[in-house]
């Protein structure tokens, strides 16, 4: 009974596709595709229904009845095209493609929300993204063994008592609700905070908007913060042990790439595959073509995987004429790519748009480049791709995620503590937007996102690789195995741009530079060049004085030299050089009468 109920619901759906695409279907064909569709699980269903009308418009049918014939060669394609693309080595995802995950209080897990009718500009999806932020740091305390004797203190708690309260620890997101006043806020309520004079940092930045442990007393509405930590993040692996192996990252796949056999077997045979990435891509900047003419033809015999190029693509931002130079660089750009098109045929070039390109806009996620920008000069290229900000990658079963912000200029510009040193703050900003799993851990108004794709900030699990291309000096650091890095402005000189090999998790991540003028070579170098260059002269000057060439053809005071030489016991070789000469070549007795006459003098 259960089948036929189920196979009436199939037959309804492909009857109401049918309807939708103005279609018609024999009876056998029907019965064939209806016998194909059951076996798909019930959500899966509809995509696969928008795949096979969609291989179906693209046939040269003579009616639209379709027969058992057409029905079994469209579903020959249909199944092909996906498993070509489930298996696929290198693939990059735009914002739509991304899953929204959010962490749900009830089932302690983490799975699709469900909205209720809810829209983008309902104000629940501002307070949900800063909720979901609030939780996704909350649910791994539970996890890490550090934290197993230490009780969290919730703040209405706090509000309740009366008496002053010592050493009491309060996880919670530090926000700033008027000037020159902060506040430690979680889900229960919200109090004031002062930080002690030798309050002891550990180490991260402390921003507003990001989510911390507070150690510190309570008296009288008020916390006074003794030490301040971040919650350490944890490997995917310890997250995927809790919650599963769900596809948490993009995609049509129900398993998360490193759990697909498939994609394990082609990560072992293209183990040795590389990314170069490269950010603030001026194009209207002859240096900076200059110098990505080099990289494409030095690695033209082994060609990296992907280049991933991250904006501003233009040094000249939110201006009129902004679209023109634009237009300008990528046609620059093209004719650069033409050069090397059969060196770089299977290399694929993705496009990550900047906080400035266009269409400008003040809010993240980011759309991606228009196309009126590309298409008439990339089009030559099909691996060409132009996604969003921020973007990810998927190179077999490796998760790549690429954003394009200067992060940690904001972070610091918010925060209560700031490192001493450049290389200080740059491992500090990564150990916190990994501890908030979110790329950009502030508040909405520093960093407008919009509130319904907030979700495509959040990492619930921590990729291989992550990308963070900011105006920051290059770095790249390493933590739960996950490569951190920034390949830094590439207009700058030197060029600066970063190799990734995304299966290393030790030293995977190697930085590079353009120079924009040829090496010097060393002092030990040069003083080689020289020692063998004088040898080489002296050899030449020995072997033209044994055949006579310096005595006849550099005038009488060189051959007064050399016959001076004569007289001083190398008789031999004077006279084997004249009568060589005399052999060889025919000179004038003017010339030899002079020469006997200085033989004849006396020496000095």
């Amino acid at each position: 009974m259960g089948d036929e109920i189920e196979r009436r619901l199939v037959r309804k759906s492909l009857n109401d596709a049918l309807r939708v695409n103005a279609m018609m279907m024999k009876k056998d064909a029907q019965d064939y595709t209806i016998a194909k569709l059951i076996r798909v699980d019930a959500p899966a269903r509809r995509k696969w229904l928008e795949s096979i009308f969609d291989v179906a418009r693209r046939q040269s049918l003579k009616e639209n009845l379709l027969s058992l014939a057409d029905m079994e060669n469209i579903m020959s394609q249909v199944v092909t095209t996906r498993s070509d693309r489930a298996a696929a080595l290198f693939k990059a995802y735009d914002v739509p493609d991304f899953i929204d995950i959010e962490y749900s209080t009830a089932t302690k897990i983490m799975q699709k929300p469900e909205r209720r009718g809810q829209d983008s500009g309902d104000v629940r999806r501002m307070t949900d993204a800063y909720v979901q932020r609030f939780l996704f740091v909350q649910q791994r305390i539970s996890r890490l063994t550090a934290f197993a004797g230490i009780k969290f203190q919730k703040i209405e708690d706090l509000l309740s008592i009366s008496h002053p309260v010592e050493h009491t620890v309060v996880l919670a997101m530090l926000t700033q609700q008027k000037a020159d006043t902060w506040h430690l806020e979680d889900l229960t309520g919200t109090v004031q905070v002062e930080f002690a004079p030798d309050c002891a940092y550990h180490e991260g930045l402390f921003s507003e908007g990001c989510v911390m442990i507070f150690e510190g007393t309570y008296q009288s509405l008020l916390f006074t913060a003794t030490s301040v930590g971040l919650v350490p993040a944890e490997r995917a692996e310890e997250t995927r042990k809790a919650y599963g192996n769900a596809n948490w990252f993009a995609g049509d796949e129900k398993l998360c790439f490193r759990s697909s056999n498939k994609l394990r077997v082609m990560a072992q045979y293209h183990g040795k595959e590389y990314i170069i990435a490269l950010s603030d891509f001026h194009l209207d900047n002859p240096k900076v073509l200059t110098a990505f003419r080099k990289i494409l033809d030095g690695y033209r015999y082994q060609p990296p995987i992907a280049y991933i190029l991250c904006g501003n693509f233009s040094s000249q931002c939110r201006q009129p004429q902004t679209m023109e130079v634009l237009h300008r660089g990528f046609r620059h750009l093209a004719s650069v790519l033409e050069e090397f098109e059969a060196d770089h045929a299977e290399t694929h070039f993705i496009f990550v748009p900047g906080p400035d390109d266009p269409p400008t806009q003040c809010v993240t996620p980011r759309l991606s480049l228009p196309s009126e920008l590309c298409d008439e000069y990339l089009q030559r290229w099909p691996k060409c791709q132009f996604v969003g900000n921020p973007a990810r990658v998927q190179l077999a079963n490796s998760e790549i995620v690429v954003y394009r912000e200067d992060v940690i200029e904001k972070l610091c510009r918010h925060a209560v503590n700031v490192p001493a040193t450049e290389q200080e703050l740059a491992k500090a900003a990564v150990q916190t937007v990994l501890s908030q799993a979110h790329l950009c851990p502030v508040p909405i108004h520093v960093s407008p996102v919009i509130w319904n794709l907030d979700h495509a900030l959040r990492m619930p699990a921590l990729p291989d690789t992550l990308i963070i291309a900011d105006k920051f000096q290059p770095f790249h650091e390493s933590s739960k195995e996950c490569n951190v890095v920034n390949p830094g402005p590439f207009w700058a000189t030197p060029h600066s741009f970063m190799l990734i090999r995304p299966y290393q998790r030790e030293g995977g991540c190697a930085e590079n530079r353009v120079s924009p003028w040829p090496r010097r070579p060393a002092k030990m170098q040069r003083l080689v060049m020289v020692v063998l260059c004088s040898a080489l002269f002296a050899q030449i000057a020995q072997a033209n004085l044994s055949i006579g060439r310096l005595v006849l053809l550099n005038g009488p005071r060189r051959a007064e030299r050399s016959l001076t030489g004569n007289q001083m016991g190398i008789p031999e070789v004077a006279k084997r050089a004249q009568s060589q000469q005399s052999e060889a070549w025919p000179i004038c007795s003017t010339s030899m009468e002079r020469i006997a006459t200085l033989r004849a003098q006396p020496h000095g």
